[in-house]
């Protein structure tokens, strides 16, 4: 073979090398920069923040398990939201936030509200909007949200639970929808075995009506009672389990039951 031959062979196979040291050295810097970002207190929680709800905000962090110093990539929102709800039954949902550049976690917390106590005999339960018995009311605590019972005798009421009485997730649900406003006439609500409910107001009349259909019931109710009043009708039950024209009848035994038109 010809000596220039044999030095372009030469020559070539030197600058594949030096281009695969060049590749090397190059790797091993680019790895050295990670591990020295990775480890860098410039991708360590600086802050961690709560916003949107009433809980003392460092328990939730507490319970969150995130810690000043942590490293930014060990945050998993699933598992952090997780481990709140968990420990937290008033917590709905959590939505976690993480800003690298700020080193800052942020929790943005929805909560669940009680809308109801359910009286069992002489006990007394907080129920969440989604149904839940939340915890057992202390004797002689102020009760600011409807009394609700059940006339289904086989039924579970333990704190920390979604309780099997029938009907009480969807009136839960639809307590947690209902204005302040159109709660406050409300005396007390009883439920019967099939899920149905009866609303005993303030003003003597009785309403009947289905679970699922509490929020739009109350949101009418008063227009419903003053067209009976007008019609010289007193306290009785409203049947509105249906659409209108919808059914009165008195308590007091009368000759006939009327329907409205």
């Amino acid at each position: 073979m010809p000596t220039s031959a044999v030095h372009k062979n030469q020559s070539r196979k030197d600058r594949k090398n030096k281009a695969w040291t060049r590749r090397i050295v190059f790797a091993f810097f680019i790895f050295i920069g990670l591990i020295v970002l990775l480890e860098s207190p410039l991708t360590r929680i600086r802050h961690v923040f709560v916003r949107g709800n009433a809980l003392p905000a460092a328990m939730l962090i507490k319970d969150s398990g995130l810690k000043n110093g942590m490293s930014l990539w060990q945050v998993n929102a699933g598992s952090v939201a997780h481990r709140i709800i968990a420990r937290e039954p008033l917590v709905q949902h959590v939505n976690v936030h993480t800003n690298y550049m700020s080193g800052t976690v942020t929790l943005s917390v929805s909560q669940k509200q009680e809308v109801a106590v359910f009286q069992q005999g002489n006990q007394y339960y907080s129920l969440l909007d989604d149904g839940t018995v939340y915890q057992k009311v202390q004797a002689g605590a102020p009760i600011t949200v409807p009394i609700v019972s059940s006339s289904e005798a086989s039924i579970n009421v333990k704190p920390g639970i979604v309780s099997n009485i029938p009907g009480i997730v969807s009136l839960c649900g639809q307590l947690g929808q209902t204005s302040s406003s159109n709660l406050a006439d409300i005396s007390q609500i009883v439920l019967n075995q099939y899920g149905d409910a009866a609303i005993y107001l303030d003003n003597g009349f009785v309403v009947q009506t289905q679970s699922d259909q509490v929020s739009s019931t109350l949101g009418s109710v008063n227009s419903v009672i003053a067209y009976f009043v007008k019609l010289g009708y007193g306290p009785g039950m409203i049947d509105m389990t249906g659409q209108p024209p919808y059914r009165y009848t008195p308590f007091r035994p009368s000759t006939t039951t009327k329907k409205g038109n």
